[in-house]
């Protein structure tokens, strides 16, 4: 026993002489594809359906899974056409994995038996780039159509049934490969068809008050989850626009976990999800975001969708995140506004619909009328009083009077009908 511990304090503390903080730094950076733990698999993925791929397998984690081997087969076949197509030997391609075999093994975390790498970690690895390169071509619809309508995975029929399980698929954690073997792979084959885009204490309130407040809500111009942002100017707040669907809840579990997971991803879909989280309470919350153009629900009804998010909230924990507690800092503050709160009620109880706004207008413009007439009688009334002429005083006996010169000048405006009744008041008495 003495002998057993004193061989290993001899070899730790021969490893602590040779401990560098900066290799050991480095060890921890370079992976970005991760098992997911075990205590989150348990916490969320309690059907066993969001980290476990259902078609195919990409990367060393679940390849010779009995339940994915029917894919084999055709990961070979499209190797096949990649090759006939592009006219590249595959020596080239196997070569060009090798090189980078290092880089590969480092990109995986807890690889298991693949730790050591060899030739059947670099054909798994060249069989599955290719493959992937082909899916994106022929789901792109890029270059030449060369496989078969009825092809069970590149034909109509794969695309329409087996495409939307691959996908899923796809976007799981422990079913990545490196974005480095892809481009490897293309600057061999010389593939021109390549994506254009590589990555395509203020407690905010729930989606419903704060339309009542006047925040209205925008999609961003981009699906970037980082493009949250509000203008107090305007009052709009710009989230970006989500479809959601029967694979929502997967994709976001996983792009959540690597957050978690792998230093320097940020946590875009972390905060995202915890804003929805905040906003969504209810069904009326969802059809707020609906009308907006925010949300699209392709889940069902508006209480499902919101309770897939209260459930994504709830499990699902995020550091201080600056950029999201500014933005609640700035909605807090807008809602805060009394003018902008009277703004919003006028706007919406008095001025939601066209026939609303007639019926508004009628009556002010029937209170204008109203108003004029009263200013016009008031005006005739005083007008009218300033031109009555008195009735002048009974001439002397034998007299003939006539009006002075200064009353004609008053009466200059005066009817006719006035005329002739002031000059036979001015005839001589009988």
């Amino acid at each position: 026993m003495d002998e057993l511990n004193a061989t290993w304090a001899a070899r730790l503390e021969t490893e602590a002489e040779q401990l560098r903080v900066a290799g050991e730094e480095e060890q921890w950076r370079s992976p970005s594809i991760y098992r997911v733990p075990h205590f989150i698999r348990e916490t969320i993925d309690t059907k066993g359906r969001v980290f476990q791929p259902q078609v195919v397998s990409f990367g060393p984690f679940h390849h010779g899974d009995c339940k994915l081997k029917p894919m084999e087969p055709h990961k070979e076949r499209a190797v096949l056409h990649l090759l006939r197509r592009t006219k590249t030997p595959l020596m080239n391609l196997l070569r060009a994995v090798e090189a980078e075999e290092k880089r590969l093994l480092e990109s995986y975390g807890g690889l298991g038996r693949w730790r050591e790498g060899g030739d059947e970690f670099v054909r798994m690895m060249t069989m599955d780039g290719c493959f992937m390169l082909e899916l994106l071509r022929v789901h792109r619809r890029e270059g030449e159509a060369d496989y078969g309508p009825s092809d069970p995975v590149f034909g109509i029929n794969g695309s329409l049934s087996l495409m939307p399980y691959m996908r899923r698929d796809i976007l799981m954690i422990e079913n990545q490969l490196p974005l480095f073997l892809l481009r490897t792979l293309l600057c061999v084959i010389g593939d021109r068809h390549r994506n254009g885009d590589e990555s395509s204490s203020a407690t905010i309130r729930s989606a419903t008050r704060l339309h009542e407040c006047g925040i209205r809500f925008r999609p961003s111009p981009s699906s970037s989850f980082n493009d949250i942002r509000f203008d107090e100017g305007s009052g709009d707040l710009f989230l970006p626009p989500v479809i959601v669907d029967d694979a929502t809840e997967c994709e976001f579990l996983n792009m959540v976990a690597f957050e978690h997971l792998h230093a320097g991803s940020g946590n875009g879909v972390s905060a995202f999800v915890q804003l929805m989280g905040k906003i969504i309470d209810v069904e009326k919350d969802v059809d707020v975001l609906h009308r907006r153009g925010v949300l699209g629900n392709a889940l069902g009804g508006d209480r499902n969708l919101a309770e897939l998010f209260n459930n994504l909230a709830k499990e699902i924990t995020i550091g201080d995140d600056e950029r999201l507690r500014e933005v609640e800092a700035k909605v807090s503050r807008y809602c805060r506004r009394r003018r902008n709160r009277w703004c919003t009620h006028l706007r919406q109880y008095y001025f939601r619909s066209p026939w609303t706004v007639l019926s508004i207008a009628a009556a002010a413009f029937a209170i204008l009328l109203s108003l004029l007439q009263t200013i016009y009688t008031v005006w005739g009334f005083y007008h009218q009083k300033a031109y009555c002429v008195p009735p002048p005083p009974p001439p002397p006996p034998g007299t003939r009077q006539t009006a002075p010169p200064s009353f004609w000048k008053k009466q200059g405006s005066a009817s006719p009908a006035l005329l002739v009744d002031l000059w036979s008041r001015a005839r001589p008495l009988p």
